[in-house]
């Protein structure tokens, strides 16, 4: 069945934070890797970085908007989405 509620989420964060964030991310990625690395080893260093510093702390910011969404404080849901962090 088609979950209004989750659809109506999941838009609100991809047009407001996921999207801005990403496209900022990933420009300063490629401006920053060392464009004198080849093929390989440019991509796998853009995936580390990417997987090291990126997708932690947005991982936290989207488990924290989704429990404010559901109604939690802030504290709240900050400390639910650290929580919840390392199992993700």
């Amino acid at each position: 069945d088609f979950d209004a509620t989750a659809f109506c989420f999941m838009a609100m964060w991809g047009a407001l934070a996921a999207a801005p964030m990403g496209h900022r991310w990933h420009a300063f990625l490629d401006e920053r890797i060392n464009l004198a690395m080849e093929g390989p080893q440019r991509v796998a260093t853009k995936i580390a970085l990417d997987q090291l510093v990126f997708t932690p702390p947005s991982t936290v910011l989207f488990l924290t908007f989704r429990s404010l969404t559901k109604g939690l404080s802030l504290e709240a849901a900050h400390n639910s989405a650290v929580e919840h962090l390392v199992p993700t």
